[in-house]
């Protein structure tokens, strides 16, 4: 039978090895005195040999595959090593082929997949090498397939775990909608730690803050008067009772009293409190019922003018006494209706109060004229708030007949007080009547300047429209009495 002709390391070893003496050594004609040893090493370190002609035929071939593939290998003698490779293996078989021909010199590196019917692909990592003098090539091979194998395994599991993540996401998108999508107020409650988990937006509306503000604390901060040990105890107990058992407890940011009703659950071996939560309407009615009666007496019988409008200015509502002020028959005709209609300077009063209420959350005093709908002016004195309504900003205005103030410190009409006259009657015998005036004149004038100034927070655009002033009016008026400040407009 044909010879295995062989080099082992970089010493020129030429192996015959028969079949006779494929284990004995005996027949191996060496340059070395080890030729035994390198015998089985050659054998031992490689899983399969192949003996090839020039143009690639198979003329000899040894495997140590298992007793399946070992059969198959011995089929492959005589025939074209292409005809055992896979189609995307042939055509680097055959570069490899030409280069090592072409060169005679360096061993070359190749990785071919061996076609096994009904079996997957036999991946083998072979060393391509010709022997000097000969037409003869050598191709000794390891088998790839455990690290195919490992690296299949390895993708499997990314594949799975790739599953197993969009299965996570999957639920936990559908748990965030139903959560936000619930008319119910829900909190989630861990017992180990007392924190909260989670909740949605009208959990947290009850609760007075922004959901990611919440989210993360402790649970037992959220309420007055309850310690952390305290609460969980009691939310846990309540849910070992009965489920519909409820806990009372005040929101310490939006004091408002609210019941808890707690039902335990495990998850991942830890136990939680999914509370539901429901604003407690015994307790708040029976915590402030007089206080409402008498606000709501304030409303309806008290002598100044009261009226809500929306953020924009329009009318929600008001008492008797502001539409006595404006002279309108009934409520149901204003509502709607912006409240610059009954200002004397229009958009310019409403957006005064409205801007400085917005910034400050309220302005105590803003003096100005209102127009009846007969068109009778009165002077008015005004002071506003923001408050809120069904989680919404109302504007809330007290508005005071002027009128009433000045029959107080005028009782005869007279335009100034009785201190103002004294001052000024001081100055009579000291000055000239032309000197007197002009300086009374000028006092009137900056007070004036300062008290708009003051009331649009040093919006000089919107105080040169209260005064009836140009813009460049104002500024020669303001550097005239040192009233010019750095601040921008």
């Amino acid at each position: 039978m044909t010879d295995i002709v062989g080099f082992v390391d970089s010493t020129a070893v030429v192996l015959f090895l028969s079949d006779r003496e494929l284990h004995t050594g005996r027949a191996a004609r060496v340059d070395t005195p080890h030729g035994d040893v390198l015998s089985d090493i050659l054998m031992s370190t490689m899983d399969i040999v192949m003996q090839l002609s020039k143009d690639g035929r198979i003329a000899e071939v040894r495997s140590s595959l298992g007793h399946a593939l070992d059969s198959l290998t011995q089929s492959w003698r005589g025939h074209d090593l292409r005809e055992t490779l896979t189609v995307e293996s042939i055509p680097k078989f055959d570069a490899a082929l030409l280069d090592i021909q072409a060169t005679q010199s360096e061993p070359r590196n190749l990785e071919l997949n061996h076609a096994v019917d009904g079996a997957v692909d036999l991946p083998i990592r072979y060393t391509l090498r010709a022997l000097p003098g000969t037409d003869t090539l050598l191709l000794v091979g390891r088998d790839l397939s455990p690290i195919s194998e490992a690296q299949q395994h390895l993708v499997n599991a990314q594949i799975e775990l790739e599953r197993d993540y969009e299965a996570h996401r999957d639920a936990e998108t559908r748990f965030r909608v139903l959560l936000e999508g619930t008319k119910e107020a829900v909190m989630f409650v861990s017992c180990a730690t007392g924190r909260i988990t989670n909740l949605n937006r009208r959990a947290a509306s009850l609760l007075g803050a922004e959901k990611q503000s919440i989210t993360g604390q402790a649970v037992a901060q959220e309420f007055d008067g309850r310690r952390r040990g305290e609460l969980i105890e009691a939310l846990t107990a309540a849910a070992f009772a009965d489920p519909s058992n409820t806990v009372s407890v005040k929101a310490r940011r939006s004091q408002k009293p609210l019941l808890i009703s707690p039902q335990l659950f495990r998850i991942d071996n830890e136990r939680m409190l999914y509370c539901s939560i429901d604003a407690d309407e015994g307790a708040a009615q029976s915590a402030a019922p007089e206080l409402a009666v008498r606000m709501a007496s304030l409303f309806d019988r008290g002598p100044d003018a009261i009226l809500f409008t929306d953020t924009s200015g329009q009318i929600l509502s008001g008492n008797e006494a502001f539409l006595s002020l404006i002279e309108a028959p009934h409520l149901a005709s204003l509502r709607g209706r912006s409240i610059s209609d009954f200002f004397a300077r229009g958009v310019i009063d409403m957006k005064a109060i409205l801007e400085n209420t917005a910034k400050s959350g309220a302005l105590p005093l803003y003096a100005t004229h209102m127009v009846s709908e007969l068109g009778n002016d009165v002077p008015a004195e005004i002071s506003a708030s923001t408050v809120r309504s069904n989680d919404e900003a109302v504007l809330a205005m007290v508005v005071r007949d002027a009128r009433r103030a000045e029959a107080v410190w005028r009782p005869n009409g007279s335009a100034q007080s009785g201190g103002d006259m004294r001052s000024v009657m001081e100055l009579v015998g000291s000055t000239t009547l032309k000197k007197i005036v002009a300086d009374t004149t000028d006092m009137v004038e900056k007070m004036c300047i300062e008290t708009a100034v003051e009331l649009t927070q040093n919006n000089r655009v919107a105080a040169a429209e209260m005064l009836g002033l140009s813009r460049q009016s104002l500024y020669v008026k303001l550097r005239k009495y040192g009233l010019l400040s750095r601040e921008k407009d």
